[in-house]
């Protein structure tokens, strides 16, 4: 498929030319004619297939679902303009189409794409898809939420992608800048809806939706947006709270492994990642950062054992995952947290929440109480933030840490803290002036998602 002649217009023009021979387009008759249909048909194919483009630059599912569920024009009452462009025009090959294995849970349909990824890209940048993405968020006054965006920064980011090919960031970063706009007080910004969501527990969090918006962004690119700012981030919060929530419930309960993971996380995070990892082939930092990722799994219930938990996410090697699952430390505090889940289970007893899961009841507890924490020093300290992120706050001028964490305290412990990282905006490197630090710390950060891909691709095999 020439993408030139879709960008063009030629190919458009004659698809509208052959739609008119399958059905004359009415002139008296309402609803979007001919040549939005047919470019609507390459927009949506070129999104679902970019949006489903993984870090290593291949494309092997799309959610026909989706795509339906946006395209639904017809003609002659009951046949589909979809059926018709995609016979005549495919933009790839299905390979076996997909099924539903549950009501949340959705097998997406295997395809071959018949366009090179450079040639959605170049599709992609030619097009402006910001009224489309604009149209995702409900204007009604009082539910808009402005997230500052930082142009310069987000292009000089999307500049290296560039250099490193990272497609999938490079979409996220124009989807970003299609949707600009000016606030009421003139700084460049998107917009996206926030709602407070009730969870079975009767509290909430408050999570941003709208096409694109920062809170459901990778980090990376929601920070490259974000430009300079400062992030405070809650640490080891899950087993902060825990302790805090034992403790109060019976002062005189000894918990070893909590305090000891919490006074010295680091130092059980790099002898968990060396006595457990053994197996796994990838770098000494990114094995530290799946310990985390699992203890966190941990914490909220996943059976270190099972070769479908969270933690199999994580840790897909079998033996690395025994290691794990039986290693001194990791059976210690799974004892700790059996005695939080029984406070949890005591103060919501099946019998008022029945069908809930007990891991239900704990994370939705946990994240209840979170958020009041993050909502009473937002008010306390009179911030504006510039984006909320569940338990991290990006704000664009120092707030006043010693304050933030006695309050944060009063909600989860001793033992919660925050972190605070002084972000810069990215630079444009074609004048680099900077010293050899600068530029390897520039580098670490632009390199973290390959050594993710590159550990996906080569390590873990789940029948390991």
């Amino acid at each position: 498929m020439e993408i030139d002649r879709i960008i063009d217009g030629s190919l458009v023009n004659t698809i509208v030319l052959e739609m008119n021979k399958v059905h004359p387009e009415s002139k008296f008759s309402p609803g979007t004619d001919y040549k939005q249909i047919a470019t609507e048909y390459f927009d949506i194919c070129v999104m679902e297939l970019l949006n489903n483009l993984t870090n290593n630059n291949q494309v092997s599912e799309v959610s026909l679902s989706s795509i339906k569920s946006k395209f639904n024009y017809r003609y002659n009452k009951n046949q589909y303009w979809w059926n018709y462009l995609f016979t005549n025009y495919p933009v790839w090959l299905e390979i076996q189409k997909g099924y539903s294995v549950s009501s949340t849970n959705k097998q997406l349909t295997q395809i071959k794409p018949l366009v090179s990824i450079r040639d959605l890209m170049h599709y992609r940048m030619n097009r402006d898809f910001g009224d489309y993405y604009r149209s995702t968020v409900d204007r009604t006054p009082g539910l808009c939420v402005y997230t500052p965006i930082d142009q310069e920064s987000l292009r000089n980011y999307q500049r290296v992608c560039a250099e490193q090919e990272q497609y999938k960031n490079i979409v996220l970063c124009q989807n970003i800048l299609d949707q600009m706009e000016r606030s009421p007080t003139g700084t460049d910004c998107i917009i996206s809806n926030a709602e407070c969501k009730h969870n079975v527990i009767g509290q909430s969090r408050v999570y941003y939706s709208g096409a694109n918006n920062l809170q459901g962004m990778k980090r990376v690119v929601r920070e490259a947006a974000l430009g300079k700012c400062y992030k405070y981030d809650i640490n080891s919060s899950v087993f902060a709270y825990m302790y805090h929530v034992i403790k109060t419930h019976d002062s005189g309960i000894r918990l070893p492994y909590m305090i000891d993971l919490l006074e010295r996380k680091d130092y059980i995070r790099k002898v968990l990642a060396t006595e457990c990892l053994t197996a796994t082939n990838t770098t000494p930092e990114h094995k530290l950062k799946i310990i985390k990722s699992s203890l966190t799994a941990l914490s909220f219930g996943s059976n270190p054992h099972s070769w479908s938990s969270g933690i199999a996410e994580h840790i897909f090697n079998n033996a690395d995952r025994e290691r794990f699952a039986t290693h001194e430390f990791v059976t210690g505090i799974m004892s700790e947290i059996k005695q939080y889940q029984a406070i949890i289970r005591s103060q919501f007893p099946k019998a008022d929440y029945p069908g809930v899961k007990l891991v239900t009841l704990c994370s939705n507890h946990y994240q209840s109480c979170e958020a009041l924490a993050i909502q009473e020093i937002v008010l306390a300290l009179n911030l504006n933030p510039a984006l909320l992120v569940h338990d991290c706050l990006y704000v664009k001028q120092r707030m006043d840490i010693v304050e933030a964490t006695v309050t944060l305290q009063d909600y989860m412990g001793k033992y919660a803290k925050f972190g605070r990282d002084e972000l810069k905006p990215w630079q444009d490197r074609s004048n680099w002036d900077q010293n050899d630090i600068a530029q390897a710390e520039h580098q670490q950060r632009i390199s973290q998602e390959e050594r993710d891909a590159v550990y996906h691709q080569s390590t873990n095999n789940i029948f390991g």
